[in-house]
């Protein structure tokens, strides 16, 4: 793969949301960190979410419920990097607008979570527009991710340029960068 000069050095890329720019690059060790620290927080260990649960299933299920949760916990807490971690933490809005405000602390040191989860409202609103745009000009909607935002999340799991021209719906994108809301876009 050939790489550019501005590849080498790592410079950030700069994004525009909402009329500001704002610079981004690939998360270093300590922002992946902070990840890996949230998905220990926030996805529940296995064995302990299946306990919930075990109520009105007979003793043959429950142990099947149990075992299954047994193997899940073995991947438990979900690793960043891997399929698992990246469905947990951009698979709904408090993982997306977590790795948003990560993502955005490595450039703009002061950036608070609500001053993220702002900024992610304003790129689903902005999803939203390409999107009826897109219908308005004959496109298909469902077709049109949100460029800003996979190539926010492919900047920072060092991804971008593999998302150039991909289809993420066509499986085409990597998991660690795949769109808002799983819904996949912010504006859906």
């Amino acid at each position: 793969m050939d790489l550019d000069l501005d590849q080498l050095t790592d410079q950030p890329t700069p994004v525009r949301i909402g009329g500001k720019e704002y610079l981004f690059s690939e998360l270093p060790l300590e922002s992946l960190g902070e990840l890996q620290k949230w998905l220990r927080t926030n996805v529940p260990n296995p064995l302990v979410a299946v306990r919930q649960h075990l109520d009105g299933f007979d003793a043959e299920q429950q142990a099947a419920l149990l075992d299954q949760a047994r193997r899940d916990a073995l991947h438990w807490p979900p690793k960043v990097g891997t399929a698992r971690g990246a469905a947990a933490l951009l698979g709904d809005e408090p993982g997306q607008v977590e790795v948003l405000w990560v993502a955005l602390r490595v450039h703009q040191p002061t950036c608070t979570r609500d001053q993220a989860a702002r900024l992610y409202k304003q790129l689903k609103r902005e999803a939203l527009s390409e999107q009826r745009r897109a219908k308005a000009a004959g496109e298909k909607p469902d077709a049109v991710e949100s460029q800003k935002v996979t190539r926010i999340y492919g900047i920072a799991f060092g991804m971008d340029e593999l998302l150039e021209g991909s289809d993420p719906k066509a499986g085409e994108t990597p998991a660690a960068t795949a769109s808002p809301s799983q819904s996949p876009s912010p504006g859906t």
